[in-house]
């Protein structure tokens, strides 16, 4: 097996796990510090402790969420994915502007992993198509859509 299949490989467990909502399973894809780069332009290292308190926020706002990986690209120390999550919007944490629309989307997002010499992942980044998952969850009408119409 290459490398990129290698992580390919731990790259389906992370994606299973997410999807079951299983830590045990999702924590050793991970080194035991991560740096995640967001969208928005943070940048934090978190230990597996902070990294499943940002995953469960997700679970409680979209607790049906399921991920799914369209397309890899890898080689001997990284891999690119694009993907999609489909969810329900039925919870809040709190500081969100959004309330719980209760309706259902799917949105794209875009993740490279970089893996450590253990074969875990070590850096993220991630983007998601937010707009998206906006228009498609309720909160936001594009200008010119009568959103009666929808």
């Amino acid at each position: 097996m290459t490398p990129a299949e290698q992580h390919h490989a731990v790259v389906e467990q992370l994606v299973e796990a997410f999807n079951d909502h299983d830590r045990e399973r999702l924590d050793p894809c991970y080194a035991e510090k991560i740096t995640v780069h967001a969208s928005t332009g943070d940048v934090r290292t978190m230990d597996h402790d902070e990294h499943w308190a940002e995953v469960e926020r997700f679970y409680t706002v979209f607790p049906d969420v399921h991920a799914r990986i369209d397309h890899w690209v890898g080689d001997e120390r990284s891999i690119f994915l694009r993907g999609s999550y489909t969810a329900t919007h039925t919870g809040s944490v709190p500081g969100s502007v959004f309330a719980p629309s209760g309706q259902r989307a799917t949105w794209a997002w875009w993740c490279e992993y970089r893996f450590g010499d253990d074969g875990r992942i070590v850096e993220a980044w991630n983007c998601y198509d937010d707009l998206t998952r906006l228009i498609e969850h309720g909160h936001w009408t594009p200008p010119g859509e009568d959103p009666e119409a929808a």
